[in-house]
Formats: C-alpha cells, sequence, structure tokens
C-alpha cells in the first residue's frame, strides 16, 4: 500500500487517553488530565462534544479532531488543508501541543509548534469506514505511548494504514493486518 507522507520533527510523549463522550463528558478528562499534568506528560485525546472542549486548556495535550470537531474547537471554516493547519495554529497559540486531524479519505494532518505533517493513501479504499476514524486514534495512541519522542511521518503513515485496514473490513471494530 503506497502513502503520501510530508514533514518531519519531534515531541515528547507518555500518556494517552481514549474516551467516548458519556452522561458526564468531562468527568474521564478531568481525572486523566489532572493526572498527566501532575506528572507533567501530554496527553493525545480523541474525544467528542464538551469533553473534547474541555481539553483545549489542558497544557501539553494533543487533540486528534476530525474536520468538525476541529471547526467546533476553533470556529474556523474546514474546506481545505490550508483551514486545518490555520485551525490548528490558533489551538496551539492557547497552549495545545499538537493537533492531529484526521480527514477521512484525505489523510491526516498533523499540526505542532514544530511543524506540519500529512499523510494520505495514494488511492482511497472501497469498503465500510464506521470504526476508521477509531483505528486511526488507536494507532496513534500506540505511537505516542511511552514514547519520549515523536516521529510524526512513521506515526501518521501507521494511522492511515491503521485505518484503511479498518476500511477494507465489512465490520466495524475488525482490521486486515494484511493491508495495514
Amino acid at each position: 500500500m503506497a502513502c503520501r507522507l510530508t514533514g518531519l520533527s519531534r515531541s515528547a510523549y507518555r500518556r494517552t487517553l481514549k474516551a467516548d463522550t458519556v452522561a458526564d463528558p468531562d468527568a474521564a478528562a478531568r481525572l486523566a488530565f489532572h493526572a498527566a499534568v501532575h506528572d507533567a506528560a501530554p496527553v493525545p485525546a480523541d474525544l467528542d462534544g464538551e469533553a473534547l472542549v474541555a481539553t483545549v486548556d489542558v497544557p501539553g495535550v494533543t487533540l486528534v479532531p476530525n474536520a468538525d470537531e476541529l471547526h467546533r474547537l476553533s470556529d474556523t471554516a474546514i474546506s481545505s488543508p490550508v483551514d486545518v493547519v490555520r485551525a490548528a495554529a490558533r489551538l496551539i497559540s492557547v497552549g495545545v501541543r499538537a493537533v492531529i486531524a484526521t480527514r477521512g479519505v484525505d489523510g491526516m494532518i498533523a499540526v505542532s509548534a514544530d511543524g506540519v505533517w500529512s499523510a494520505a493513501l495514494e488511492h482511497p479504499l472501497a469498503g465500510n469506514p464506521t470504526g476508521a476514524g477509531d483505528a486511526a486514534a488507536a494507532a496513534i495512541m500506540a505511537n505516542l505511548a511511552g514514547a519520549t519522542e515523536v516521529d510524526w511521518p512513521v506515526l501518521l503513515r501507521d494511522a492511515v494504514a491503521t485505518s484503511a485496514a479498518a476500511v477494507v473490513r465489512p465490520v466495524a471494530g475488525e482490521f486486515d493486518a494484511a493491508i495495514r
């Protein structure tokens, strides 16, 4: 599988969080983020709704929004890669460590104070997109978990490949390791 990739940089990450919106959407985020802030550990967050909004004020957080979530967070219309970078830069200016924007068949864009990187499949794969974003988030978190430095091209390539491996499966929650 061919993957288009641009950029190179390094940052430090040690802890991850994946949560869905719950009855009290801030509860899980508050607990994990307080622990991370206490340990000075950056937190990658794949959240939605009020839990996602609450994470913007957490020092060192790495957000993993899709285009709609990025629009809600930044109040910036998202219709191009330039819009993604502009919206992410606004969030970084208020303390977010990095933004990894998922863009469906258009791949992903990572933005930090150190630079901008992107990755996408050369040709979109047909299949069931349900769960592809969760697969990408899992790959991001696996790459960031315990890392002292992040290799953004490797992270993005792995996340895009894992997402694609989920798309080719008929059932959400599965992925094809041979595709990945």
